[in-house]
């Protein structure tokens, strides 16, 4: 079912973001596609570290290159997501200004370029724009939105990897030994993936070699 919420303003917009992608974003730039006021969905990609012209413009072309193959989308807002502070002014502001002049050429409009800082939000557009930024307390979320759900943490919470000892990596090893040779029997000598191979190396190897 699609959900149809809508924004009043530019905090209101930045409020639903994380509705958007499910969790809220940090050290991040969220590209969101419109067809014409309609959102189409976000994308999220890493916060460059570089303010190298060269790099950045390489950036925006990549990201402007996906948002093209979406059907419909003729416009776009971005957001970059940082940890950085407002006091040496907006970061990131020769970033979003790579993003408007790729948009430009790709025909693309960009409806607006935001950050929200660690102590600050503010929009690149903005020529009156407060030097320190605007309060982050303005970003609330509109009603009609708060039922939607935000995950707690940001995009790599849930990603690590559980901790676990060496009993229990030999019998997942000594699983895949057998799920490959379990393959080759079944299949023929070539069907294996060699997964078990590449992960358990040369003890890997001879079991596969014993069980054919």
């Amino acid at each position: 079912m699609t959900t149809i919420v809508k924004a009043a303003d530019a905090a209101q917009f930045l409020s639903l973001v994380p509705q958007m992608v499910g969790y809220q974003p940090s050290r991040s730039l969220v590209v969101v596609p419109f067809a014409g006021s309609r959102s189409l969905g976000a994308l999220r990609f890493d916060l460059p570290v570089t303010d190298d012209a060269d790099d950045l413009a390489r950036i925006a072309a990549t990201v402007m290159g996906m948002l093209c193959r979406i059907p419909d989308a003729d416009a776009l807002a971005c957001i970059a997501y940082t940890d950085e502070s407002f006091a040496e002014g907006m970061p990131h502001r020769a970033l979003a200004a790579s993003l408007a002049d790729r948009a430009d050429e790709c025909g693309l409009r960009l409806t607006d370029a935001l950050c929200v800082a660690a102590d600050a939000w503010g929009s690149y557009l903005d020529p009156d724009g407060a030097p320190l930024g605007r309060p982050l307390a303005e970003i609330d979320v509109a009603d009609s939105a708060r039922h939607l759900a935000v995950a707690p943490g940001d995009q790599s919470t849930g990603a690590e990897l559980p901790s676990t000892d060496l009993a229990e990596r030999e019998r997942v090893g000594s699983a895949l030994v057998s799920l490959d040779a379990a393959v080759r029997v079944v299949c023929g000598p070539d069907a294996g993936s060699g997964t078990a191979s590449r992960i358990s190396g040369a003890s890997t190897t001879s079991a596969l070699a014993d069980a054919s």
